[in-house]
């Protein structure tokens, strides 16, 4: 391994196998030191910078899914504001809203189906 490499494998941990796409099953490698929650609050950070709607709304449910509340997510799309900018924040509130929204529909028709 090359001395450059071998400062800081240490460091780099399960990355490097991911940027030389040798992780052949797809999957990324999940590490127990950061907590659900943090991961999908970072997840959220990143797409916003990078203004992915389409994914961002799928990690939106998911954070949900891994018990971020909404008004966690709003305080995350506040920070991003920040140092993303107003913009691609704007853009991940309209994601929210509309993935809110979508659940909220949603809820009276499974409460109608488990009446039946």
């Amino acid at each position: 391994m090359p001395a450059a490499s071998a400062s800081v494998q240490a460091c780099t941990g399960p990355f490097p196998p991911i940027a030389s796409n040798k992780n052949s099953e797809g999957s990324m490698p999940r590490s127990e030191e950061t907590p659900r929650k943090a991961r999908s609050m970072l997840n959220l950070c990143m797409l916003t910078a990078l203004g992915k709607g389409p994914e961002l709304k799928l990690h939106i449910r998911g954070a949900l899914n891994n018990g971020l509340t909404k008004n966690e997510i709003k305080e995350v799309f506040m920070q991003t504001a920040i140092y993303c900018g107003v913009p691609a924040a704007v853009e991940a509130f309209r994601c929210a809203r509309e993935v809110f929204e979508e659940d909220a529909a949603k809820k009276p028709a499974k409460k109608a189906a488990k009446k039946k």
